[in-house]
């Protein structure tokens, strides 16, 4: 009886299991106890549940990549708009640093005309450097540069600045060169004016007869004296009073050995009664050159120069061309 009792105790504390064949064989049947099934119950429910979390983690996962690859996709895009933007920026700087060369040619080219004008006004002494160089500068608005990387009022972009400046600049060296330039040859033409208009003694001594009418010194009568006569020992230097060539050089009747030099414009002058004669005909002289020596030759009664001054070969008063 306590064997009956236990074999209905142990059915009723297992489970049966029976595996149900196809075709007529037999039927097999295993006995569980019911803790074996519900742990496996448990560890499949386990199971699921790791599945399930693993499965959330990998689609979390995968879009947390994806989010990450966009982001990386944008910051490659802004990287390599950087890239160009950087690009575009040397070449600019290139472009700037090129122009810089051009201005410093340009202004080397600049400095050797302002110093070769000065020089030549100096020279003269006749007109004020300062006056001309500096005539006819205009200058940009510098005030933009306060607004520059921000501040109030109009932002100026400082790409754009730079390149407007450059172009003023450019505007400006390239106006100043040609100004230089076309003033170098006005200063050039105005000293050769100069060094070709009498404005020196010829010769250093006392004036014996003046310009306008006089006396004859040798027939008394009134006669109109074409020019100044200045006394001096015979053998005394005689200097052009002015560049030009010379267009006589001898023996002119009651002048005696006479030198005539044309100065262009129309201006000559004429260096009367020498001793001795040291030009030639053709011959270029400069201001200052030595071209005869004081003598008596021709109608004179002592040493002395005559000296005129003609303009379109009539004889014109000599002094305003004396220093």
């Amino acid at each position: 009886m306590e064997r009956g009792h236990r074999r209905k105790r142990r059915s009723r504390d297992s489970m049966t299991i029976m595996f149900l064949p196809s075709d007529q064989g037999t039927i097999k049947k295993i006995r569980v106890s019911p803790w074996v099934v519900s742990s496996v119950i448990v560890g499949i429910v386990l199971f699921m549940i790791a599945f399930g979390c693993l499965f959330y983690s990998h689609i979390t996962s995968r879009s947390y990549i994806d989010c990450l690859l966009a982001s990386l996709n944008d910051k490659e895009k802004q990287y390599q708009q950087a890239l160009y933007q950087i690009d575009e920026q040397r070449i600019r700087l290139e472009l700037y640093a090129s122009k810089t060369d051009s201005f410093r040619a340009q202004l080397a080219l600049l400095e050797g005309l302002s110093e070769e004008v000065i020089g030549i006004l100096e020279e003269t002494g006749t007109i004020s450097p300062e006056a001309i160089l500096t005539k006819g500068y205009t200058f940009p608005d510098w005030d933009n540069t306060a607004n520059i990387g921000g501040g109030i009022g109009y932002r100026v972009d400082l790409n754009d600045w730079i390149s407007d400046n450059i172009d003023w600049i450019q505007e400006q060296l390239s106006f100043r060169e040609a100004s230089l330039v076309g003033l170098v040859e006005e200063a050039k033409s105005y000293r050769e004016l100069l060094e070709r208009t009498p404005s020196l003694w010829p010769v250093l001594g006392r004036i014996s007869s003046t310009y306008g009418w006089r006396p004859h010194p040798i027939s008394d009568k009134q006669q109109f004296h074409d020019g100044i006569d200045i006394a001096a020992p015979a053998g005394t230097k005689v200097r052009a009073t002015a560049t030009g060539t010379v267009t006589l050089a001898r023996d002119h009747g009651g002048y005696g050995l006479t030198v005539i030099i044309d100065h262009g414009s129309g201006v000559t002058t004429l260096y009367a009664h020498n001793q001795q004669i040291f030009v030639r005909k053709g011959q270029v002289v400069n201001k200052g050159d030595i071209i005869a020596a004081v003598g008596s030759t021709g109608v004179s009664t002592g040493p002395h120069l005559h000296y005129e001054v003609r303009q379109y070969g009539k004889p014109t008063n000599p002094y305003p061309y004396l220093p």
